[in-house]
């Protein structure tokens, strides 16, 4: 077996997917039979690391090495992310293709990158779906058994524009749009800036804002004039006070306080009108007829949050007696708040500054997470205690086993500067919405109010 193959069809940012798709078409094989010829296991699915077994046969047969054209390729395209996103949570596990640049036999990684939601050629939607049978296609060698490109398991094309000939494959389009061409097009103090930023919330990079976010860090413009986007600064003061040697217990006790303050802050701002549906709820162990979906958000709140019941202990905000160690305090959040504080740790030791108070820069930074971590998570609770109200009275036990899909780790942006002496640290966050949830269900389910 042969296989013909012209250098040149191998456009910048290609992935290896649109390479093996033309390799197929050309040459009539399907993909068992070209991985075969390339001495490549024909059960692979990992694209992005394609290449790196029998590397000099698959060079020799496209005239360059896939592996090293992919990671070079992501590289340029995320060199600037921030360091605690790992590169394979930018890249989308189902093909997401632009049908113009399919016409070329041109399939681009930024079409895979979760910033990115149209074609940086063409400024088309992408497409994430098989034109022919509707259903989505992953990015992996093609499971068709057909011996051409470009068509999906279900034996039709994966898109119904006209490829064109092979002699007019090469693919030579400029990127389009303003925000992209900035995007691509960062000055170095720019990309620092963003690479030096910390995000709580990986899987939110699949969300159209986040690259305006990242845009707005860049440029390091205060947001407040930006109704989606709120801003904090901090810079640690000079302070007599030595780094304790509690930092375990302080971190703590400033997490408990915080908590404390959240909770006031929904009792007496937020449910205020449902303090006595608390209290019947906790009087009664949750056994009436009728049911408050404030009062039942609340208790479910604090067993999920702080590991504390209500209903078999005494009402109040979490006493310090109640909390023994810190895992249980925000225990469903623990890994993403360790993380935090391990990241903040590492960047204050190598700032070591002198006669700063590093203690009050981990609380500050700590502390405004578990605000939105707190805030969040009641607001998701709430949602799905309205939902299943119903069910909840039925076994008359308000305090249900919450389902772990239902909470949301906030999306919160750090940026820690170069030069902590000149320079602040920023904390970035969208404005939620949650928080005015709600309004929406006003009294409902809560008879003890009507």
């Amino acid at each position: 077996m042969f296989i013909t193959w012209n250098e040149n069809w191998i456009s910048r940012y290609e992935s290896v997917w649109s390479i093996l798709e033309k390799a197929k078409y050309v040459n009539k094989v399907n993909t068992k039979q070209l991985l075969t010829y390339l001495g490549y296991p024909t059960q692979t699915k990992d694209l992005l690391n394609f290449g790196i077994l029998n590397n000099n046969h698959i060079t020799n047969t496209f005239g360059i090495c896939l592996y090293s054209h992919t990671q070079n390729s992501i590289e340029e395209m995320t060199k600037f992310l921030p360091k605690n996103i790992e590169k394979s949570m930018l890249v989308r596990n189902k093909l997401h293709y632009c049908s113009e640049c399919l016409r070329y036999g041109y399939h681009s990684l930024l079409h895979q990158i979760k910033l990115f939601y149209y074609c940086p050629y063409h400024m088309s939607p992408l497409m994430n779906t098989c034109q022919s049978c509707g259903d989505s296609i992953l990015f992996e060698p093609s499971l068709s058994q057909q011996e051409s490109g470009f068509i999906c398991k279900c034996g039709g094309l994966i898109s119904n524009i006209k490829l064109n000939h092979f002699n007019n494959w090469i693919f030579k389009q400029d990127i389009s749009g303003a925000e992209l061409k900035e995007w691509v097009n960062l000055k170095i103090d720019e990309n620092n800036r963003i690479a030096h930023m910390y995000i709580t919330n990986n899987i939110l990079l699949d969300n159209k804002n986040i690259r305006s976010m990242f845009l707005e860090v860049s440029r390091g413009v205060n947001p407040f004039a930006n109704k989606q986007v709120s801003l904090l600064q901090f810079r640690p003061i000079k302070s007599d006070l030595n780094n304790t040697q509690n930092l375990h217990d302080e971190i703590y006790e400033s997490i408990r306080q915080t908590v404390k303050s959240v909770e006031k802050y929904l009792i007496h701002r937020v449910i205020v009108k449902h303090q006595k549906c608390i209290e019947r709820v906790v009087t009664d162990k949750g056994k009436s007829n009728d049911t408050c979906i404030y009062a039942v958000t609340l208790l479910n709140w604090k067993r999920s949050l702080l590991d504390i019941d209500l209903v078999q202990r005494e009402m109040g905000p979490a006493g310090k007696n109640k909390l023994k160690k810190f895992d249980i305090l925000v225990h469903i959040f623990t890994n993403e708040i360790h993380k935090l504080l391990d990241y903040s740790i590492k960047y204050l030791q190598k700032a070591s500054l002198k006669n700063c108070n590093f203690t009050a820069a981990l609380k500050w930074i700590v502390n405004h997470f578990i605000v939105m971590i707190a805030l969040t998570s009641f607001f998701d609770i709430l949602r799905y205690v309205n939902s299943n109200i119903e069910k909840i009275k039925v076994n008359r036990n308000i305090l249900t086993n919450l389902p772990k899909e239902i909470f949301t780790v906030p999306c919160v942006f750090y940026h820690f500067p170069d030069d902590l002496i000149k320079d602040n640290i920023e904390i970035y966050w969208f404005k939620n919405k949650k928080t005015t949830a709600a309004k929406a269900y006003k009294h409902a389910y809560c008879n003890w109010m009507q």
